[in-house]
């Protein structure tokens, strides 16, 4: 349930409305020497709910500041799943370092754009069966999007990353929406 650096980052994150989770202590350390006091860790295995209700309280919008490697995009994968039904206003900052954060702030992505651009990874883009399972894996993230008018504009984003129709998309989650609910 523990935050790095949380008594240190209130502040920033609620002038700012803005908090950056990082995979570990030295990342944050880094990113409040680079004027971005508003930095945190995860203390332990990895995020929790609990720490993004913590964090809910003071910030709107969250960077995500993981490494690019294999894990580092399954922690994404994990926190996305944790964050989005809190309604954050969710971005990953690629290539950080205390270096470039001023940069990676100011050239976040969205986190639909990472989990898109990561498909042609793990599925054939170029076949049916292939695009038809990308879709299912983003709709299964976009089910968790409370909000509608957030889960409008997802799919309006999503259809595009996929080159499906806004209606083929919709289709899509609410199958894997039905088969969530059991």
């Amino acid at each position: 349930n523990l935050l790095y650096a949380l008594p240190l980052a209130r502040r920033m994150m609620s002038e700012k409305n803005m908090a950056i989770i990082c995979e570990g202590q030295l990342d944050t350390i880094a990113f409040h020497r680079a004027g971005f006091a508003c930095a945190v860790a995860p203390q332990g295995t990895s995020f929790t709910e609990n720490q993004g209700r913590i964090l809910r309280r003071y910030a709107g919008r969250i960077f995500l500041a993981l490494d690019s490697d294999a894990a580092g995009q399954k922690a994404i994968r994990r926190d996305l799943e944790i964050l989005l039904p809190m309604s954050f206003d969710i971005r990953v900052i690629r290539n950080g370092g205390a270096e470039a954060v001023q940069q990676a702030v100011a050239g976040a992505v969205s986190w639909l754009q990472v989990l898109c651009d990561s498909l042609p990874e793990r599925y054939d883009m170029s076949s049916p069966a292939g695009r038809g399972q990308a879709a299912a894996e983003v709709a299964e993230f976009l089910g968790k999007v409370t909000n509608q008018v957030e889960l409008e504009l997802y799919v309006r984003e999503a259809a595009t990353a996929l080159g499906v129709s806004e209606d083929a998309f919709w289709a899509e989650l609410r199958q894997v929406r039905r088969k969530l609910r059991g």
